[in-house]
């Protein structure tokens, strides 16, 4: 190996991002960028961007070699309410638990109203 090629150093890793698809990778970070940073924003919660790089020797040249990119956004999601349900004897799901008995709310209600001055007695 000549001293020359001791001494040189890597090319930049930005410079080889860039590179890739055209430029059409660093589109496509920005983009996740902006809808992670934007989700964060609105729901006050950690979102991830995952970069991964698949590097495969290409098989009719000695130093070509393929590169696959791949991008995985995963913003915050909103935090949807949950239902409670009950399962009946079938599996069925329903809103009402099938072994609480039903109350009659169909009875009526008798309201006395006690005077201030009298107090309770």
């Amino acid at each position: 190996m000549t001293k020359e090629v001791e001494n040189m150093q890597p090319r930049s890793g930005i410079a080889t991002l860039a590179d890739l698809r055209k430029g059409g990778f660093v589109d496509d970070l920005s983009d996740a960028i902006a809808e992670v940073t934007t989700a964060v924003i609105a729901h006050k919660k950690a979102g991830t961007i995952t970069i991964k790089l698949a590097i495969k020797p290409c098989e009719s040249a000695e130093n070509a070699l393929f590169i696959q990119d791949d991008i995985k956004a995963s913003p915050p999601r909103e935090v949807k309410p949950v239902t409670l349900m009950f399962s009946d004897e079938e599996g069925s799901l329903t809103r009402e638990d099938p072994q609480q008995p039903n109350l009659d709310l169909g009875a009526e209600i008798k309201v006395v109203r006690i005077n201030d001055k009298q107090g309770v007695k």
